[in-house]
């Protein structure tokens, strides 16, 4: 647990900066390191990699009804139980290099679109991001970011 004290403890429960896994099933599914904020409320450890993990968002972002359970089967043996995501299987051609829409690799904008609603959209480690209010087309997940040793940088 971080030290409640923390300049950057206190910002992140003031602003809402804390994580919700939107799930009931914490035994069987995968998620990153965890990092208590305080007794109630934690956010996640990302590494910078491409590993997947279940689908967590910041309590910063307003919606509760964020994914769309509505458009497929979760039984269909496409969803990744684990991770509570539908990926294709599609390849992809990029920068001259077929990729495979699955987990740890790419999300292609069709599985995006068919495991979240509306304005958001979700990165490859599993956090739902929404578009800032710029113009611009920035999204953001509001994760928390391990680089070096003990420095977290949210994005």
């Amino acid at each position: 647990m971080l030290d409640k004290s923390d300049e950057k403890t206190k910002y992140w429960i003031n602003y809402r900066l804390y994580d919700i896994t939107i799930s009931s099933l914490f035994g069987q599914i995968k998620l990153p390191r965890l990092m208590e904020l305080d007794k109630f409320k934690c956010c996640y450890l990302y590494l910078n990699n491409l590993e997947t993990y279940h689908y967590i968002k910041s309590e910063f972002l307003d919606s509760n009804k964020i994914i769309n359970n509505d458009k497929y089967n979760i039984h269909e043996d496409k969803t990744n139980n684990s991770l509570g995501l539908y990926f294709c299987g599609k390849i992809i051609e990029y920068n001259n290099e077929n990729i495979i829409c699955c987990p740890n690799s790419i999300i292609c904008k069709k599985c995006r679109e068919y495991n979240l609603k509306n304005k958001y959209l979700i990165n490859i480690n599993g956090r739902v991001a929404k578009k800032s209010k710029c113009k611009d087309k920035v999204f953001h997940c509001f994760g928390h970011y391990l680089i070096g040793k003990n420095k977290y940088k949210l994005v």
